[in-house]
């Protein structure tokens, strides 16, 4: 079995998709990554997954001579609008009268070039990123189906070291959005349940003593602003704007004693706060963190955002006002009913929690992992296990470390969609070997030759290892 997974160049991306990739091939599976440009993957690559890069695809794809548009048909009777219908709602510009055939021949030669990979590799299955984000998550989604592959959907989970997955889509649009009823789960997953999330969320917990001095006796209620242009907003409520949603939450909770706290999305625009009123009880808040007003509120009212489940994590009486993985649960709170027990809201999430464990959340070292990928992906009764098995850098003993730091000074960092050109700290390298070598003694050399150890910016393929030496990348992929 071949399944194609989209991914990101952004290292958090790359993170997320190997904990996957990783787990079909421990079962047998043969993933491929789509990555969008060359020189990239070292991650996949040094655990012997293939990569298969977009740009060199794109490269070879010919401009066409004639004017295209929206109307026009591309693939069997499907026009290009019907490939990214959702993508012009979400970025308004590339559907201008002015850039309409810009972007026509851009989509054209990305349908081209994605479907000459998918010929390329025949994939069994297809995994696409959101599936509504971007030409190539639209342009995946619309060919598997049209081709009859089956799909499925990941976006980031809700724990650091984790993925989300579900055949159907994510966010508003997974199977999760409209399941209300979960089996029990039994002791032993239960316990985990506990100890992966609930006590997690309640040891985390935020210094009180920061509390604006106007808010203290007052009733906080918090609402975390969202991307207006976000597909959470455009396809799974009914909103269009912050301003709007605010507006409804103000009329349908304000009295005497409340105090509204919204807190601007770091990707959204900071013109949108200039729509809010400027109102003695409405507090923008930009310095405290998310966490601190999740411990320091008594009631959360988000849109759909994966913040309210953050909430209910800690015991909070959460409203949802739209379509989302988790606004099924019957411990949501509604603007004339606000549950305040947090026993039964704990109850309620620690069950839905369970069955997200169990069938649509990919977890570092979880040991339900292989149940999630049995309960998306089709396996053929012969599939078995492989002897994948990822070497790691605590296996190999060294008596110290001599540095050699194989990158130039104007290299950068593609962390995140924010951070995508960091700057490499010698803090940044220390954190790095730290992790490996935590009880070593670490100095550097000027010359390689005298080096055991390599921190290098190179592509995998480029490089000519030596067996005395370990090469780590710069972000911390063993290499060797």
């Amino acid at each position: 079995m071949k399944v194609l997974l989209q991914c990101g160049d952004h290292f958090e991306n790359q993170s997320r998709v190997f904990l996957l990739a990783k787990e079909l091939k421990q079962l047998g599976v043969e993933p491929v990554i789509l990555m969008y440009k060359e020189k990239q993957g070292n991650l996949f690559l040094s655990n012997s997954i293939k990569v298969v890069y977009l740009s060199s695809y794109l490269s070879k794809v010919k401009s066409l001579k004639q004017d295209i548009d929206f109307s026009t048909k591309i693939y069997n009777d499907l026009k290009i609008i019907d490939f990214i219908n959702i993508e012009v709602k979400r970025r308004p510009r590339i559907g201008w009268p002015s850039q309409v055939k810009k972007t026509s021949q851009q989509v054209y030669k990305y349908i081209i070039a994605i479907n000459n990979i998918l010929g390329d590799i025949n994939p069994d299955h297809i995994v696409v990123w959101n599936g509504f984000t971007g030409y190539v998550a639209n342009i995946l989604r619309v060919l598997a189906s049209e081709k009859n592959i089956d799909s499925s959907f990941i976006e980031r989970g809700l724990l650091k070291d984790s993925i989300f997955i579900d055949v159907k889509g994510v966010n508003g649009n997974s199977t999760l959005t409209d399941l209300s009823d979960y089996p029990p789960a039994n002791l032993k997953l239960a316990e985990y349940v506990d100890k992966l999330f609930i006590q997690k969320a309640i040891s985390n917990t935020s210094d009180k003593s920061l509390l604006p001095e106007n808010i203290k006796g007052k009733r906080v209620i918090f609402f975390p602003l969202q991307v207006q242009l976000d597909t959470n907003i455009i396809m799974y409520c009914k909103y269009n704007t912050m301003r709007e949603v605010f507006f409804e939450i103000y009329s349908h909770l304000n009295n005497d004693d409340v105090i509204f706290v919204v807190r601007p999305h770091p990707e959204e625009d900071v013109e949108t706060l200039s729509n809010l009123p400027n109102w003695d009880n409405l507090i923008v808040s930009t310095d405290l963190d998310l966490n601190f007003w999740l411990e320091n509120s008594d009631l959360i009212v988000t849109i759909n955002s994966t913040v309210g489940l953050e909430a209910l994590l800690k015991g909070k009486p959460v409203i949802c006002l739209g379509k989302s993985i988790y606004s099924s649960l019957p411990c949501l709170s509604k603007y004339n009913h606000i549950l305040d027990d947090r026993g039964k809201i704990l109850c309620n999430v620690s069950g839905y929690l369970g069955y997200l464990l169990t069938h649509n959340l990919i977890v570092k070292d979880s040991i339900y992992n292989t149940n999630v990928i049995k309960s998306i992906f089709k396996f053929n009764d012969k599939l078995g296990e492989s002897n994948f098995i990822i070497d790691t850098l605590s296996k190999k003993d060294i008596p110290f470390c001599k540095v050699f730091l194989d990158f130039s000074l104007s290299s950068k960092l593609n962390l995140t969609y924010r951070k995508n050109s960091e700057v490499i700290t010698l803090e940044w390298i220390e954190k790095i070997l730290l992790s490996y070598f935590k009880d070593k003694e670490i100095s550097y050399v000027r010359n390689i030759d005298d080096a055991n150890i390599v921190i290098t910016d190179k592509f995998y393929s480029d490089l000519k290892f030596q067996d005395s030496k370990i090469y780590i990348d710069i972000y911390g992929v063993a290499l060797n």
